[in-house]
């Protein structure tokens, strides 16, 4: 990534021909995550997905029972993610809103963090062809439009990884070893 964020410094970056495929990756990336985003945006939760969101409704808005089910999907759900989007639900915000942030975004951000952790385990080659087969792999795409765990999950444990190699192995900073917990904790 561009060391500063002037307009000189982005030009030069910008001149090596894999940071200028590396933005085609990132926009090629949007474009194809946004329109699978609005053609997916109003279909029905599943049931996998409702259960995260009911554990998430109950959150932001405890009934004055407990209700029967959630000693079981409470106690088999990771909670993360749950709380992320009660905090959605008490903003009121939309179904499609809550989406975008906390799963087609972070699919972006693992595609960024793939190439990072590509370009830094090898070269910014291996750091394209990683993204790219990441960007385009069919799994990734169906999950990036669902309310489950699978995209953050993989999104931090790529964070976690990258941190890893780059900061703690490579540079010898401790606080490559403490972001990669602390991503290794959240994916986890």
């Amino acid at each position: 990534l561009p060391p500063k964020y002037d307009g000189e410094s982005i030009k030069k970056w910008l001149k090596d021909p894999y940071n200028l495929l590396f933005v085609g990756l990132i926009l090629i990336t949007l474009i194809v995550r946004f329109h699978y985003y609005n053609i997916t945006s109003e279909q029905p939760t599943w049931w996998d997905e409702g259960d995260y969101l009911a554990i998430a409704k109950e959150i932001a808005i405890p009934s004055a029972e407990t209700p029967e089910w959630w000693s079981h999907f409470a106690s088999i759900r990771p909670p993360l993610m749950s709380l992320v989007w009660a905090f959605f639900i008490k903003m009121n915000s939309s179904e499609a809103i809550m989406r975008l942030f906390t799963v087609v975004l972070p699919s972006v951000i693992l595609i960024i963090f793939t190439y990072l952790f590509g370009a830094s385990l090898f070269n910014k080659k291996i750091g394209l062809i990683a993204g790219y087969l990441f960007s385009i792999y069919w799994s990734l795409q169906f999950y990036s439009y669902r309310f489950l765990t699978d995209i953050p999950t993989v999104m931090f444990a790529m964070m976690s990884l990258y941190f890893f190699w780059e900061h703690h192995v490579k540079r010898k900073k401790a606080i490559g070893l403490y972001l990669a917990v602390l991503f290794g904790m959240l994916g986890t």
